[in-house]
């Protein structure tokens, strides 16, 4: 979009459009739900939040959670977090 007194170019037509024009419809409902899913998917992995449903005992955690070495810390924050995970 474009600010104002820029005229914007008519985009209703588009595919994307057209996908969310009813927000109610069951397309829209399903094209969200697995948008959603994706990007918790995505976000998950890259980021490995902890508390997740993936985690359900102290095992899967040790699993999950890098070791962060108290040598590479410098005043509390880490610097440095090792590329290995516990097993």
């Amino acid at each position: 979009m474009r600010p104002a007194p820029c005229p914007n170019i008519d985009e209703t037509t588009e595919p994307e459009d057209k996908a969310v024009a009813d927000p109610l419809s069951d397309e829209t409902l399903k094209l969200w739900n697995d948008t959603a899913k994706n990007n918790r998917e995505i976000f998950t992995e890259v980021f490995r939040p902890v508390p997740t449903n993936e985690v359900k005992d102290w095992n899967a955690y040790a699993v999950r959670v890098p070791i962060a070495y108290p040598s590479l810390l410098a005043n509390g924050r880490s610097h440095l977090i090792r590329n290995t995970y516990r097993r």
